[in-house]
């Protein structure tokens, strides 16, 4: 597991990692990848804002087609991409997803405290009460809970043009730190 945290989200780093991804992950492997910080768009596109973005120089930020263009590339049987920020069946055929907190601006929450949509994706994923959930049943549960709590719309669509054939990012429970692993 590769995380980036803090002053570490430079946006070389961000984009190394992910290109990275393409020589680790295997054609049978499970991808989930997290972003939670800050967010931008210019009305055309989308982008993440890393730690060492310059302010208005959009040539520091992500943007989702630098994303978009790298997961096209790894060639994991299901990919699923979680973006926590502003504006941002089956087993056997590959997923592409993207699950956003919303379009517009997003609920920071409390400081210090994870954002109402990552305490609401934890939450639904601890108190499952079955074996499994695929991420089309999460994505329901927990834009439900923020569209009634928050002024934002959380979105989940499969990433159209990155390989997505029909499948599913399925969540198991497990025996892990967090009690949760994916298939």
């Amino acid at each position: 597991m590769q995380v980036i945290l803090d002053e570490q989200a430079s946006r070389e780093n961000i984009v190394d990692h992910l290109n990275a991804l393409r020589e680790i992950i295997q054609p049978q492997d499970r991808l989930l990848i997290y972003y939670s910080g800050h967010g931008y768009s210019d009305n055309e596109r989308g982008y993440w804002i890393p730690v060492d973005a310059e302010h208005d120089h959009i040539s520091s930020f992500v943007s989702n087609a630098d994303i978009l263009d790298i997961i096209k590339l790894i060639r994991a049987r299901h990919i699923l991409l979680i973006s926590d920020s502003c504006f941002s069946g089956s087993h056997k055929d590959p997923s592409r997803y993207a699950f956003i907190s919303g379009k517009g601006v997003v609920s920071d929450g409390n400081a210090g405290e994870n954002s109402p949509f990552a305490s609401g994706i934890i939450r639904h994923l601890q108190d499952n009460e079955t074996d499994a959930i695929n991420i089309v049943r999460l994505a329901d549960q927990v834009t439900q809970e923020i569209s009634f709590n928050y002024e934002q719309l959380a979105e989940i669509s499969p990433l159209y043009g990155a390989g997505h054939k029909g499948g599913q990012y399925i969540f198991l429970k497990g025996k892990g730190k967090s009690g949760v692993q994916t298939k």
